[in-house]
């Protein structure tokens, strides 16, 4: 589980404070303020950041 200061709603555009991403496998389980996850989770706890779920760096030069 992420756990940042912020989290971008990518639907709405809306910021979510405090942010949470629940990612089991490759994929995003739940996201939210505060998530329900495994006692048994990872939670890495990024700070100040800002989480994106969804988005992706696509900028590359080759």
């Amino acid at each position: 589980m992420l756990h940042a200061a912020r989290l971008l709603e990518i639907e709405t555009g809306r910021i979510i404070t405090p942010g949470e991403v629940l990612v089991m496998g490759d994929k995003i389980k739940e996201v939210g303020t505060t998530v329900n996850h495994p006692a048994v989770a990872q939670v890495i706890n990024l700070g100040n950041r800002t989480l994106m779920p969804g988005l992706i760096d696509a900028h590359i030069h080759l």
